[in-house]
């Protein structure tokens, strides 16, 4: 598999992946909906790499970015306070609240989650939408597959406590596991980043 690759066929294209098994080569453009509107060429271009024996098209559809809307004069905490956020959670958890420790350990995740995330990017852009974070970090790496599973896991026991519910799964080992998980993540991000906010 090949990222951002030319193709000879097709001068000044770019496809944003080419995969090979065998014979099969196959090109895939990761799109949004929306761009699709816009690009007149992208017919043309599947006609032409449908016409070379042994190559297909194919369009991956990814959702329109949204972007978290933070009220004016927010800022990210930073890991440092993330991690103190750690020992709230679990002080929340010694005083029988697991759901509200699920939340605030939520949090510090995502601040970790983003704050990895800026540095290996390298942009302090607005960043997106939880699920959106997830498959980011993992696409870069920064989490695997198995980690992106759990925290979606996760993430549906923390909408359910944030949007008014209970949930049996809710208890301390679910909460400690997830505190685990922050601190461990956090450990691989550089000391300058650590002190942000």
């Amino acid at each position: 598999m090949i990222l951002e690759a030319s193709v000879d066929f097709l001068p000044g294209f770019r496809a944003d992946i080419v995969a090979r098994q065998g014979d099969d080569k196959r090109i895939v453009e990761v799109r949004r909906r929306s761009s699709l509107r816009h690009d007149s060429r992208i017919n043309e271009i599947a006609r032409i790499i449908e016409s070379q024996p042994g190559w297909h098209f194919d369009i991956v559809l990814v959702p329109e970015t949204l972007q978290l809307v933070a009220p004016e004069g927010s800022r990210p905490i930073g890991v440092e306070a993330a991690l103190r956020q750690m020992g709230a959670a679990e002080r929340l958890l010694d005083d029988g609240h697991p759901e509200s420790a699920l939340l605030i350990a939520w949090a510090a995740c995502e601040a970790v989650l983003r704050t990895q995330l800026q540095d290996e990017t390298g942009s302090d852009d607005d960043l997106p939408l939880t699920s959106q974070l997830m498959d980011a970090a993992t696409m870069y790496g920064i989490i695997s597959h198995e980690d992106r599973g759990y925290l979606k896991e996760l993430q549906a026991l923390r909408n359910a406590v944030a949007h008014g519910y209970s949930h049996e799964d809710i208890e301390g080992d679910v909460v400690l596991d997830l505190t685990e998980f922050v601190r461990r993540l956090s450990e691989d991000i550089p000391a300058r980043s650590k002190a942000a906010t």
